[in-house]
């Protein structure tokens, strides 16, 4: 059933888990009342309840990163491979674990994000959105030739790598500035991966 739910490793697991646990607590208290050792079944459950009050309270960030590892795992908004953007760090995700995912930044240091952060808190997940827009801000001299520039940002932004054609340059002039003439650029382009997008 599980093979079929998830392919997630770490749902397996706990859930192998939680399931070895219960069936050995409820065969537990089962012996109990055979044995008709009642008082020791309701002195059981009160001392489960207070000490599962107890660390509820004490690992309750813990707590709350496995449910969110759970639910990552279920709903997929990023896999292992994908390129994201979580808070400050921009990165590949190199593992997802129940209670952290590890991201390894293009500086090659590895970050470990608790799950909580990236389920509540807004990620970007540019392999999902392989296409993407650059906006480019540009100023020439009032003594230009504002059509030779267009004509000639046009040629060389078409030449351009990665560029997907079927997208047209858009070439906006936006302000007379105080020492040019401004406009700006915008040309869409495939994202593989980060190095392609910097050389782009």
């Amino acid at each position: 059933v599980l093979t079929r739910l998830t392919t997630h490793e770490s749902i397996k697991n706990l859930a192998l888990s939680f399931s070895q646990i219960t069936i050995t607590i409820l065969g537990l208290f089962i012996a109990l009342e055979i044995l008709h050792l009642e008082k020791a079944v309701t002195s059981l459950l009160a001392g489960a309840g207070v000490i599962g009050l107890a660390l509820g309270f004490a690992f309750q960030d813990i707590a709350s990163n496995f449910v969110s590892g759970i639910f990552i795992a279920f709903s997929k908004p990023y896999k292992a491979g994908d390129i994201i953007r979580s808070s400050d760090y921009v990165g590949n995700v190199t593992a997802i674990n129940l209670r952290t995912t590890t991201i390894t930044t293009f500086q090659g240091l590895e970050v470990m994000v608790p799950n909580r952060f990236l389920f509540t808190e807004i990620i970007t997940n540019f392999t999902n959105t392989p296409k993407r827009r650059i906006d480019l801000a540009v100023g020439v001299s009032y003594s230009d030739n504002l059509q030779k520039v267009e004509d000639l940002l046009r040629t060389e932004l078409n030449s351009l790598p990665n560029r997907i054609e079927s997208e047209a340059v858009d070439i906006f002039f936006t302000e007379f500035g105080d020492s040019s003439i401004n406009l700006e650029v915008a040309i869409w382009v495939n994202y593989p991966n980060h190095r392609n997008f910097l050389i782009t």
